[in-house]
């Protein structure tokens, strides 16, 4: 519009075009002054490349040593401003994930998958590690360590359940390095181990010395190692235990009764922590998933109920393994839940499985018990751990 009044609209005397080209130069000179103090202005905020959420995602402590991921961060929903995760890979093999406090880290945590699963199962994905899928049960237990300023690392098997022949030496040498290479060592060191996870690491403490650890949904295998020769054992084998488990599963409960009762004799200090089944309730999954809120909750509480797969009291009937929820989803009744959760997140299955494993309380990672956790942690924290 200022274009058109500049150039006048009335009859073409000479007066006319040399006013009309001074209103020219002036327009055209504050033009150029106000593009100058555009540019001064601008130049003092950040380059537009670097968005407000990857400012509050990063911090300079979790970008030192790491090149910032070519992908932009709006790639990635952040569901918390505390999980910053590193993928690396070790001899081209072995694929191991971790994360640094904020604050100076306390002690070292390990943590040991189950049976198809990964390392990259334990954090959301994020720039750093663009092919976690955050299980929500293993996020949570992260977060609370990392709240609670451990240094987490988890190391990936090799194949799909973990195997002594193939994975303790690198494994070992993968945290032992780690921890040296982030300047952790003397720091007291722990280990959580699910399912084949588990009993992994009920031996692999043997060569490791951890303050204490926690085996959850197995028994571990401390009965073969006690037959070993005093030379081969670690003086600091078995280290203390606390059996995570769910007694829904009568046969492991009584193995980890024995086992309990077998290091106890022993002078090792041994405890328990039983996970009960849990209602479906309306906010069961908003409570537990970072993306669902409660009208989602509700409509997957309903979508369970309508399928038949809930009693009376909001309980499932069946493991979450076997309900074939997700069959059922793609009925034609219940799509447009199916495309409210798959818009939600790629992994939603995944996710939504996981919590109703939970819930029936048979065999699942689990974080429920995260309080007792890190009070056992906590109370073997003075005990000096070896870390060579």
């Amino acid at each position: 519009m200022w274009r058109k009044k500049a150039m006048g609209g009335g009859g073409g005397g000479n007066g006319n075009v040399i006013s009309s080209s001074k209103n020219n130069f002036l327009l055209f000179s504050l033009v150029l002054i106000a593009t100058a103090l555009l540019t001064l202005c601008f130049s003092s905020f950040p380059s537009s490349s670097s968005s407000s959420s990857s400012a509050s995602f990063f911090s300079p402590l979790h970008l030192t040593n790491h090149k910032r991921s070519s992908s932009s961060s709006s790639n990635f929903p952040v569901y918390s401003h505390l999980l910053h995760p590193y993928l690396e890979t070790w001899n081209n093999q072995t694929e191991f994930v971790y994360q640094l406090p904020e604050t100076p880290p306390k002690a070292v945590l390990f943590l040991a998958h189950g049976c198809s699963c990964k390392a990259t199962f334990f954090w959301d994905k994020a720039p750093g590690c663009t092919s976690c899928i955050g299980l929500p049960e293993d996020r949570a237990l992260v977060l609370g360590a990392i709240e609670k300023s451990f240094a987490v690392i988890a190391i990936s098997s090799l194949g799909v359940c973990w195997s002594q022949e193939y994975d303790a030496d690198s494994t070992r040498e993968v945290l032992l390095s780690w921890i040296a290479r982030k300047g952790l060592v003397g720091l007291p060191l722990f280990g959580l181990g699910a399912s084949s996870g588990g009993y992994f690491l009920s031996v692999f403490a043997n060569s490791v010395d951890f303050n204490a650890i926690v085996v959850m949904i197995a028994e571990g295998r401390f009965q073969e190692v006690a037959a070993m020769p005093e030379d081969d054992a670690s003086p600091s084998y078995p280290p203390p235990v606390l059996f995570v488990h769910m007694p829904r599963d009568r046969i492991r409960a009584a193995r980890i009764v024995k086992t309990m009762a077998m290091l106890k004799s022993a002078g090792i200090d041994a405890d328990e922590c039983k996970c009960m089944k849990m209602q479906i309730t309306r906010t069961f999954f908003s409570q537990r998933i970072p993306y669902i809120d409660e009208d989602l909750s509700r409509q997957i509480q309903d979508f369970l109920n309508q399928s038949g797969f809930l009693d009376n009291r909001g309980f499932l009937k069946r493991d979450g393994r076997d309900t074939g929820f997700e069959d059922a989803m793609k009925e034609k009744q219940n799509r447009n839940l199916l495309l409210t959760l798959s818009a939600k997140n790629d992994e939603w299955e995944h996710h939504i499985r996981e919590e109703l494993n939970v819930a029936y309380a048979f065999h699942e990672f689990t974080s429920l018990p995260s309080t007792q956790i890190f009070s056992w942690f906590d109370s073997h924290m003075s005990i000096s751990a070896k870390l060579s």
